[in-house]
């Protein structure tokens, strides 16, 4: 018999619609045979009516009887099947949902609903096996039980007993939670719990709203009314019964093993009917966003989706105009006279690429409207976008049309990158009074929200005007490094973290660089991380232990590349060595700003919850944020005062040979520290006057002091915090901030190393290119790259004049090099002019107390440190490793720039000396020879007569 149509038999007011029949069985013959080897009808006609029915098909009944005779573990084997068929309905819907289909094409979201359609009828044919199954099991138990039993009600009450499911249903454990729930105080939190583990419950094989928490709250009032507690009571109790008395049962008529296990099949056979529901509900209630999906492409509701079958919703997904689509991008088509629509990916077959250039900050357009205005960009691409222009805004769009004018009145000014003077946008601009141009091109690609941006209708130009801060000045760093760097913090830290940092300048000036960043990126850093500290608070230890790992593999392959005979390398050769270096250095360089960002939020949560507790909150501050593991110039020093005291114990001069050897071993291990972005090792005459000067004095009690500083720190720590008694999260914050106080000194000096390492393979390139090694480090990487594959030579002019000057530019995640006019034009439009007044008086932040007086030597390079002698005031605008002998000859070490965590910071702290930091323009306000004093007490140096 071929039926045409096939419905459910209403027996209850729940329809189930078109698209579940479908799942359930459009293949359900084929899947009986393939899975059990013979078909079962499991309808009947009625009038001229055909309906699906719970009934036993007698014929398929006989026929499972006669496989099961044959075959006693044939039921065995098919409930396993069942249960892997329905784990594979599960995990396809799990594995499909975690899916981002908003950016599947349809091909793929058709091939994902062929996979569910699959599942779920692979997995229907056992939700229909349990009904013949359950009379042929069932009758075998009953038949057994008349046998040994001639009372009919206890033969009833018996197989209740021995039919009862063991196993716990989500809808019984369901049921008992919601008991619980109902027995005591209700809570928020515990019905939301409760939605979010049984709401699927609701979703009738598939198809469906969940439970919601109106819903609960419902049945739990109705509850409450009905003795819950007593309920759960009974429930449980009942349990317990049928367990016993199932026992007694079976020690009473004495089963045999053949008869248990039919008993046992039945019950298998009672629970998967309520299994096969719940993991139709839970597949269809996890593929709800997945369908919704559907619903979107196609224009149709969740409920009239289901209203269809899965060859028509194939069908629309195939033909139907995807609206989805066309309101992201659509191509309209006029084509010898035929018109076309097209979406998605075909747009691009017809549509040439638009390459933009997210480095741009210049626009020029044609004037519409008079008036020169700098405000925040709002960028509207349709009317969804307008009421995100406020007044003072600056409305930019490709071009406006009539319902964009209650915006345009809003705003300040307006921009477009198409149109001519007798355009919408200059008409209306004019006629509101509102600066404007027009034919900007690109501009609403470029610019972004909240970019500010300054109109000068006088030169009919916008400039982008980025909100970056000076972060450091720095001495003689390179092209080649900084390239390497700024990749790192765009590309490698969002790996790390999930936060890249997407604008920066980095500007080369006469040897010395000027890096800027924006204070909003490095704000979300600091915040995004302390997010994460509360929720795991070992993720600190995570990075750090990251950082470490990553930095020594940067040091294993810079070392292999000293190491190896690069005269004897192919170009090819020494690029795949070059390009695993610059690998790892952005990877490394991924960890290189975060103590940075780090320290300045949480310095300033720690710091605002000190001023609550106590007054002198920087040097609490200080105190608890100072690292006791050893940094590489304590190292280097302690090195340095055990060979003075054997030289001093043995009488030996410093030009003793011994002495000599071991000094000559002490270079080899710590030179690298003078290397800072070029490579100018310490001389072993360095070290010999290094040693002389500290055998004037007492190296015994110099290195005791080295010894006992970490217990001193650590006691002054435990004695502020007994004091203070810190909550836990401003514990962890300060604990954090410590760890990473000591990871600004590794990484420097890690990538200190690395410059060492390497010096080898500049030297090897620049003998190839014949340039000078100085010259290569101001080439980028894909320019050593290049001219290693032989596609490019180095222009050694280029290099000259970068060092002079030029700027490395990073917008919107992308960088740029400018050099000459366009790189001057940049900065004069985005820095401008730093003006300082002359002052007689400096303040900034105490890193080290104390007082010193004496005169001043600015030091702007390492190569200037010979100048100070002892008793100076050393001003840098920051310190590094290759300024520590400075540092030590010098009464006070006063800063521009640095935080609590800067390198200044720290060492003044390990030597004992004044120190103040972060004074802005000390460099630039002193000068050689000025007198002073520091008063590292309260962070203030003056000029003195």
């Amino acid at each position: 018999m071929r039926l045409k149509t096939l419905t459910w038999k209403q027996e209850t007011k729940n329809q189930i619609v078109p698209l579940v029949m479908d799942f359930l069985c459009k293949n359900l013959k084929k899947t009986f045979i393939r899975k059990i080897g013979f078909p079962y009808r499991f309808y009947k006609k009625i009038d001229d009516r055909s309906y699906s029915v719970y009934e036993t098909n007698k014929e398929f009944e006989e026929k499972l009887r006669k496989r099961c005779n044959k075959d006693k573990k044939f039921l065995h084997k098919i409930f396993k099947q069942q249960y892997k068929d329905a784990k594979l309905l599960k995990d396809t819907a799990i594995r499909i949902s975690r899916i981002n289909h908003t950016n599947s094409s349809n091909e793929e979201i058709i091939n994902h609903f062929k996979e569910v359609a699959f599942a779920m009828g692979n997995a229907s044919y056992a939700q229909f096996m349990s009904l013949p199954r359950a009379p042929l099991l069932e009758g075998i138990i009953r038949k057994q039980l008349e046998k040994r039993i001639n009372n009919k009600q206890k033969v009833d009450k018996y197989f209740r007993v021995l039919v009862n499911s063991k196993k716990e249903s989500n809808t019984g454990n369901a049921q008992k939670e919601l008991l619980k729930i109902a027995s005591s105080e209700v809570s928020k939190e515990k019905v939301k719990e409760y939605v979010e583990k049984y709401g699927f419950l609701n979703v009738k094989f598939g198809y469906g709203e969940t439970y919601s928490y109106e819903d609960i709250i419902k049945r739990i009032e109705f509850l409450k009314k009905e003795y819950p507690q007593k309920k759960l009571e009974l429930i449980k109790k009942e349990e317990e019964l049928l367990k016993e008395e199932e026992k007694r049962i079976v020690k009473e008529l004495n089963f045999d093993k053949e008869f248990i296990d039919i008993i046992e099949l039945a019950k298998e056979n009672a629970y998967f009917r309520t299994f096969g529901l719940e993991n139709y509900s839970y597949a269809g209630w996890i593929l709800t966003d997945f369908y919704k999906e559907i619903c979107e492409r196609v224009g149709l509701s969740y409920e009239e989706l289901f209203h269809l079958r899965i060859y028509e919703i194939i069908d629309l997904l195939e033909k139907r105009i995807l609206i989805k689509e066309r309101k992201k991008l659509f191509a309209y088509l006029y084509l010898d006279g035929e018109t076309r629509i097209v979406t998605g990916e075909e747009v691009e077959k017809w549509v040439e690429k638009e390459e933009l250039d997210q480095t741009k900050w210049f626009f020029k357009g044609t004037v519409a409207s008079k008036g020169n205005v700098e405000g925040t960009a709002k960028i509207i691409k349709n009317k969804d976008d307008l009421p995100k222009v406020l007044p003072r805004d600056i409305l930019v769009a490709e071009f406006t049309t009539p319902d964009f004018i209650p915006a345009m009145e809003k705003a300040s000014a307006i921009i477009s990158d198409l149109g001519g003077l007798t355009s919408h946008t200059a008409v209306v601009s004019r006629e509101l009074g509102k600066p404007c141009i027009v034919g900007l091109g690109d501009a609403s690609k470029i610019i972004k929200d909240d970019d500010l941006i300054k109109i000068d209708t006088d030169k009919g130009t916008v400039t982008r005007k980025l909100n970056l801060e000076k972060l450091s000045t720095g001495d003689y760093k390179v092209t080649l490094t900084m390239t390497l760097f700024m990749n790192g913090f765009v590309k490698e830290q969002k790996k790390v973290i999930g936060y890249g940092h997407d604008n920066m300048i980095v500007i080369f000036n006469d040897a010395r660089t000027r890096f800027y960043m924006s204070p909003k990126e490095l704000i979300e850093v600091g915040n995004l991380v302390i997010s994460k500290l509360e929720e795991n608070p070992n993720y600190a230890n995570e990075i750090i232990a990251q950082h470490l790992a990553v930095g020594e593999e940067l040091l294993s392959t810079c070392r292999n590349i000293h190491n190896q005979n690069l005269k004897k390398k192919s170009k090819k050769e020494l690029c795949k060595l070059l390009i695993n270096y610059f690998k790892t250095f952005e990877k490394f360089s991924g960890y290189h700003i975060l103590p940075v960002s780090l320290e300045k939020q949480m310095a300033k949560k720690v710091r605002e919850y000190l001023e609550r507790k106590t007054s002198d909150v920087n040097d609490k501050l200080i105190a608890l944020s100072t690292p006791i593991k050893e940094t590489d110039n304590t190292r280097e020093k302690r090195d340095l005062l055990k060979i003075v005291i054997y030289a001093k114990k043995n009488n030996s001069p410093a030009e003793d040979k011994q002495i000599l050897e071991l000094l000559k071993k002490h270079k080899e291990k710590h030179e690298w520290m003078a290397v800072a972005h070029k490579y100018t090792p310490y001389p072993l005459e360095h070290y010999i006057s290094e040693l002389k000067k500290e055998l004037s004095k007492n190296p015994e009690e110099e290195l005791e002091k080295l010894n006992n500083r970490p217990d001193e720190v650590e006691e002054e720590r435990n004695k502020i915090l007994s004091e203070l008694n810190l909550p836990k999260n401003i514990k962890l914050i300060i604990d954090t901030l410590r760890e990473f106080t000591f990871m600004r000194d590794f990484k420097r000096n890690t990538g200190y190393r690395s410059h060492y390492y390497m010096q080898n393979m500049w030297l090897e390139i620049g003998r190839r290119a014949k340039i000078s090694v100085e010259e290569v480090k101001f080439c980028t990487p894909n320019e050593l790259i290049e001219f290693l594959l032989g596609k490019k030579k180095l222009n050694k002019e280029i290099s000259h004049e970068r060092k002079k000057y030029h700027i490395i530019v990073v917008l919107n995640g992308k960088m740029k090099l400018l050099m000459g006019k366009e790189a001057k034009e940049f900065e004069k439009a985005q820095i401008g002019e730093e003006k300082v007044e002359k002052v007689d008086s400096l303040k900034g932040m105490p890193a080290c107390k104390g007082y010193a007086k004496g005169r001043v030597k600015i030091v702007l390079k390492p190569e200037e440190i010979t100048k100070v002698e002892k008793g100076d005031i050393l001003v840098a605008v920051n310190t590094e490793p290759a300024m520590v002998p400075a540092m030590e000859r010098a009464a006070a070490i006063v800063t521009d720039e640095g935080g609590i965590t800067c390198h200044a910071a720290i060492v003044s702290r390990e030597m004992g000396k004044p120190c103040v930091i972060g004074t802005k323009v000390a460099t630039q306000v002193l000068k050689d020879g000025d007198m002073v004093e520091v008063d590292a007490e309260k962070g203030i140096i003056r000029k003195i007569s």
